[in-house]
């Protein structure tokens, strides 16, 4: 994805050691002043780049931010949001944010998380994600599988190039378009929400993780195919008439790789998402972020997921938030949570992360555990000095905003560096002044790839700062 207003490739500032550019707001059109975009942008990408370091290691490390008292309670919240809204617009992170609230785990202590994890991978362009995944099974088949024969003799070679060259068309012809409701659901939407609440009452809210040996799927729902089961006859638009070949003449049948791959995920993966793929199919993906819910396994099901979300993404990363309310739980019940959140972790095993936003102090026991955590500072330092539009250049929040967009372990550009140093010296006169200069004189950098900062990049800036004064 283009970083909004330049065109440049969010993964362009990279080479400078940058998670983006700390002088260009992530959206431009909101009317906020300059000071409290970049200054929002500051703490997003603290928490992006911890993300991101921790999505790096082969067993991701927690992160821990810490909301401080000098960030106000609306401040966090602009700064959360716009983490969720750059991960989930921008896939080039590799990460696939779920926000979770503390008070989810009243429906079970893994549940909450569960459920979160399934509307996410629901509805983030699940047809992306399935075409990543459809792409693994068939790159290295299971041969073994009765539903691999009417493949075998097919010519895969032109599917797997269209899956990887165009997933959106390789998914819509495999599967269906991509719809919340297909046709007969939307009818029928508030049926399905009070028939996924009644599945999802049967099962045992906290089962203990011995308990999760006997499987994932509850046999003996009496709705388990309802979802699956396709409410009307599907028009055009969902599915082309009559059996059609994907990748070519010499392609396989599009229904007989759903069959392949609906068997390799319940053999490999799990039955519950081998499940959600047919119901995406039958039903759309409202029905599927329903039915992904119901597993007699939450800790097991939740572990498939974050595996399957992988086949297109990098990491998952559980964002947890809203414990304000732990003063208010009695002490037995923060022992549970604070136990489950760790067995969370686990059960995303390699393939996610986990974060927890809380206040310094709110949730001692908490911060106990995840004592090893990388810490992130949510602090927004001077910025009454620098959000009125208007203010003047401050070389303190300037500082803070480079530094705040450094990647882990990379240079952390300051203001004695060039081109920032002459621009802070002749483009000083308004704290806008200077961002233009220095927004312009970063895109060029990144634009050229080369890791460093030249002389040409502060032509750039001092273009841009005059052209915005004429």
């Amino acid at each position: 994805m283009t970083h909004p207003g330049n065109g440049l490739p969010t993964s362009a500032y990279r080479a400078l050691g940058l998670v983006c550019n700390p002088f260009t707001p992530w959206a431009p059109d909101k009317g906020d002043t300059i000071g409290l975009a970049l200054s929002t942008r500051a703490a997003s990408s603290r928490l992006i780049s911890a993300l991101l370091a921790a999505s790096a290691e082969e067993r991701s490390r927690p992160v821990w931010v810490d909301k401080t008292a000098e960030a106000s309670t609306f401040l966090s919240v602009l700064a959360l949001a716009e983490v969720l809204e750059v991960l989930t617009e921008d896939t080039s992170y590799g990460v696939m944010p779920t926000y979770v609230q503390l008070q989810s785990m009243k429906g079970g202590r893994v549940r909450g998380a569960l459920g979160a994890v399934a509307e996410k991978v629901a509805g983030s362009r699940v047809d992306l994600t399935l075409a990543a995944w459809t792409r693994e099974a068939l790159a290295e088949p299971d041969t073994a599988l009765a539903e691999w024969a009417p493949l075998a003799s097919a010519d895969l070679g032109a599917l797997l190039d269209l899956l990887r060259d165009d997933p959106a068309k390789a998914s819509e012809e495999i599967y269906g378009v991509l719809k919340p409701e297909r046709e007969g659901v939307r009818q029928d939407l508030e049926m399905l929400m009070r028939v996924s609440a009644a599945r999802q009452e049967r099962q045992e809210q906290e089962p203990e993780a011995a308990d999760e040996d006997d499987g994932e799927e509850d046999l003996t729902d009496p709705a388990g195919e309802i979802f699956a089961t396709p409410l009307a006859i599907p028009d055009a638009e969902d599915e082309p008439e009559g059996p059609h070949r994907v990748g070519g003449p010499h392609g396989p049948e599009a229904v007989d790789v759903a069959a392949y791959v609906v068997a390799y995920t319940k053999e490999h993966l799990s039955p519950v998402v081998a499940r959600g793929i047919r119901v995406y199919v039958a039903q759309g993906t409202s029905a599927m972020s329903q039915d992904l819910k119901v597993t007699k396994a939450p800790r097991k099901t939740l572990g498939a997921l974050a595996r399957f979300a992988c086949a297109r993404y990098d990491k998952v990363a559980l964002i947890w938030d809203r414990f304000d309310i732990w003063p208010m739980m009695e002490p037995d019940m923060r022992v549970k949570i604070t136990t489950s959140l760790a067995e969370t972790r686990w059960a995303l095993a390699d393939h996610g992360v986990m974060a927890i936003l809380s206040r310094p102090g709110e949730a001692p026991e908490l911060e106990e555990q995840f004592a090893a955590a990388g810490r992130v500072d949510w602090d927004m330092p001077h910025l009454s000095d620098v959000e009125p539009r208007g203010s003047a250049y401050h070389d303190a929040v300037v500082r803070h905003w480079l530094a705040s967009a450094a990647l882990d372990g990379a240079r952390v550009w300051t203001t004695d560096d060039e081109p920032f140093a002459t621009l802070a010296k002749e483009r000083a006169g308004s704290i806008e002044e200077f961002c233009a200069a220095a927004a312009a004189a970063v895109d060029s950098a990144a634009a050229r790839g080369d890791g460093a900062f030249a002389d040409e990049d502060l032509a750039a800036g001092l273009a841009a700062a005059a052209a915005a004064e004429g």
